[in-house]
This record gives C-alpha cells, structure tokens and sequence, in this order.
C-alpha cells in the first residue's frame, strides 16, 4: 500500500520535473540513498530512475524500495566546516573571491533590503565574533547578500525586525563592480537546543 502511494505522489510530480530538494530513499536491508528522484520506469517489476548527489543516474528496483521522502533539506553544514572567520573576509575581502565559506554562530535579523541591482536582498548579519557587518555595499569591505529567490521566502519569517540569534551560513564571495558580496546559498536556523529549526537554500 505505502509503494502504490509512493507511484502516485511521483505522478504527481515527475512531470513537472521541479523537485529542487533531495529525497531520501530507504532501501530493505541497506543505508538509506540520499539523490533525487526523477522518474519510475514502469515493469515487472518497475525502477525508480534516480541521480545522486555526485550528478550520476541509476535506477532502483521498486521490490528494495521500503519508502521515499521526498525534499529533506541537506544534512546541516558542521562548524569544524569553517576555514576562517567573517573579521578575516571583512578586513581582506579581494583575498577570498571565488571561495565558497562557511560561518557558524551568526546572529541575523530585521527585515531585508534590496541590493542596488535587484538580484539580491541585503541581510543584516553579526559574526559569531560580535562584529556588526554594515549593509552599506562597499570597495573595502563585505556585505552578506540572499538571492531574490531565497529571499522571497525568508522575508515574511524576518518581517517586523524577527531576530535569529544562532545560524549558519554557506556562502561564496564574489566581486560585483566595485563591491564585494558574501552570496548566502544555504542558511540554517538553530532553535535554543541546538537542533536545526529552518532551512533556507537558493531555489534554482
């Protein structure tokens, strides 16, 4: 009965081909597979087509398949992830273009502002350090930037000024014109326990 709900949740989807986060697709007596599902072939018996995460494409027997959940949000990103800090990149900005980072401990709040060329939102972000990281987009220095579909579905859960006081964030520096962006990719919001409470990703 769960497997001829499964066939119909991906009629459902697999036309649209728009599943944006990964699936995980539990295996009969084997690890759970993280990748996405893409289609089913049908058969006796049929095959789940799927790609996973390093982008190569297999098909998996329906008759292994014990259940699918479909758009679980990536595995948090851990702190030992960091390289360096937000004070470091501020102060040097030129020096890390191009470099994907990662900062734990950040405080984000207050409602976004959109950046001058309208393809990004201005976040308003302190370091884990305590360092107030201005929005004013500058040639010296960073400013933490969302793309305009992760922000549109952040702004509501920030309107009124809303404070997230532990969060982690993905992103790559970049240089645009005279300015140098932090692009936010990926944000994880900790609830008071530790535990990761939303996840935001870019919707491509």
């Amino acid at each position: 009965m769960k497997i001829l709900s499964l066939l119909f949740v991906l009629i459902l989807i697999i036309p649209q081909f728009e599943i944006m986060a990964e699936d995980i697709v539990y295996i009969k007596l084997g690890k759970p597979e993280r990748c996405k599902v893409v289609g089913y072939r049908a058969g006796s018996p049929g095959y789940f087509q799927v790609v996973n995460s390093a982008g190569t494409a297999k098909s998996i027997n329906i008759m292994n398949v014990e259940e699918i959940k479909f758009n679980i949000p990536p595995d948090p990103l851990k702190t030992g992830s960091e390289t360096t800090t937000i004070e470091a990149v501020n102060a040097f900005p030129e020096k890390y273009i191009g470099q994907k980072m990662v900062f734990s401990g950040c405080r984000i709040g207050q409602e976004l502002e959109r950046f001058k060329d309208g393809n990004y939102f201005l976040l308003n972000l302190t370091s884990k350090g305590g360092q107030y990281i201005i929005r004013n987009p500058s040639a010296d220095r960073i400013v933490f930037v969302v793309p305009k579909s992760m922000a549109e579905k952040m702004a509501a859960d920030l309107e009124g000024g809303y404070n997230w006081p532990n969060c982690t964030v993905s992103c790559t520096i970049i240089k645009l014109g005279d300015c140098y962006l932090a692009v936010v990719n990926r944000l994880y919001i900790y609830n008071k326990g530790g535990a990761v409470g939303t996840t935001y990703t870019v919707v491509e």
